[in-house]
């Protein structure tokens, strides 16, 4: 999260992507990249699917229903999916 408040999303992201290959249940992995994709205001950085894919895993993992995905106002699925 420090790297994007510092306008460096890109590499937040590729810093998430790789903590997922060491740790692919790493749950605030997931949820931080499914809230980049839910909401960021760039739209080469938007991904509502790729948002709620994550966020669906991090609930999997957590038996905790729709937590994650509830947690990003920008979210598709707290839209009805209109991405």
């Amino acid at each position: 999260m420090v790297l994007d408040r510092q306008g460096r999303t890109a590499e937040a992201i590729q810093q998430y992507r790789a903590a997922l290959e060491v740790e692919k249940d790493f749950d605030g992995a997931l949820n931080n990249l499914a809230g980049f994709f839910a909401a960021n205001p760039n739209n080469d950085v938007r991904n509502g699917l790729e948002a709620v894919q994550l966020a669906e895993r991090a609930c999997q993992l957590n038996a905790r229903p729709h937590h994650y995905l509830h947690r990003h106002p920008g979210c598709g699925v707290c839209r009805g999916r209109s991405f």
